[in-house]
């Protein structure tokens, strides 16, 4: 008996092709699967409950799961059905025990994080969020986006997938995703804040994933944006009351000092990590040359 109803109901309401997708992953069970997200909610509804946020804003946030378990409820991540990863990066931020953030829309617009590129109803149609909650809670969705291509790095791979498949997706993937995210960590700013909490519940949960191949992938990803998260860190920790942050910002420094060393050496691992240093040294300009 699950103690959540929303879990309940999204267990009762998957598909065999959702129930073969979680056997075929490195989930154990799709009980086991089930049992994991009821936790996670029950523990996530916890802490909003003790959180330093308005009535106001923990009853959007508890709102704001429905839209999450219907948009997400479906998808996989490695180990774990998706809603358990927003909630992670959401209650991150406002764990009164933790970086205790007082504003409701940073904490909603973590929950949302990867709505606006995940899910397609608000992929098509952002202004659903505006509209149910408020503008800013929208623009802090849609400034997590991190999947749209430079045009021209996508031209040259796709003129090369025949040559060199494997490494051209690979490593034109990372490198996009390393543009976008170092433009969206230059400044202090609630949109650094969430992604700073995503990449930590990422980028240091590597250790869950058993497949060589795809550990050292996302390592490689993740080490070429350490550096500026760590530097948005340092300056949020300079503004946190325009952040709303009553917290310290140093356990999630530490995870990232930590994490720094096992990162590199990971990336160090994935066959086409060298390619990657010299786009990134050289520029995207020669990049597949």
């Amino acid at each position: 008996m699950r103690e959540n109803q929303r879990v309940s109901d999204l267990e009762a309401s998957i598909g065999a092709e959702v129930r073969r997708r979680i056997e075929d992953s490195q989930m154990p069970s799709v009980d086991t699967a089930f049992n994991r997200l009821d936790q996670r909610l029950s523990q996530y509804k916890h802490t909003l409950s003790r959180s330093n946020l308005s009535e106001e804003d923990k009853d959007r946030l508890r709102d704001g799961l429905d839209l999450v378990f219907e948009g997400h409820g479906e998808q996989l991540r490695v180990s774990d059905i998706y809603p358990v990863h927003v909630m992670d990066v959401s209650e991150l931020l406002f764990d009164p025990d933790g970086i205790d953030c007082r504003d409701g829309d940073t904490a909603l617009g973590a929950l949302f994080h990867d709505l606006g590129e995940d899910v397609k109803e608000y992929r098509e149609n952002p202004g659903l969020i505006g509209r149910r909650y408020n503008r800013t809670v929208q623009s802090y969705m849609q400034g997590m986006i991190t999947n749209e291509w430079p045009s021209s790095a996508k031209a040259r791979a796709i003129r090369n997938i025949e040559a060199s498949q494997n490494a051209a997706i690979a490593v034109a993937h990372n490198l996009e995703y390393q543009e976008n995210v170092n433009k969206e960590l230059y400044e202090a700013s609630p949109v650094s804040l969430i992604k700073v909490s995503d990449l930590r519940t990422n980028a240091f949960t590597l250790g869950e994933i058993t497949n060589d191949e795809t550990r050292q992938r996302l390592a490689a990803k993740y080490e070429g944006v350490h550096s500026a998260a760590m530097q948005a860190i340092d300056a949020m920790a300079e503004n946190k009351e325009d952040l709303s942050i009553h917290g310290s910002l140093e356990s999630l420094r530490q995870t990232y000092a930590r994490g720094e060393g096992e990162l590199r050496g990971t990336a160090r691992e994935w066959k086409h990590y060298d390619v990657q240093e010299k786009v990134r040294r050289d520029g995207l300009e020669n990049l597949f040359v």
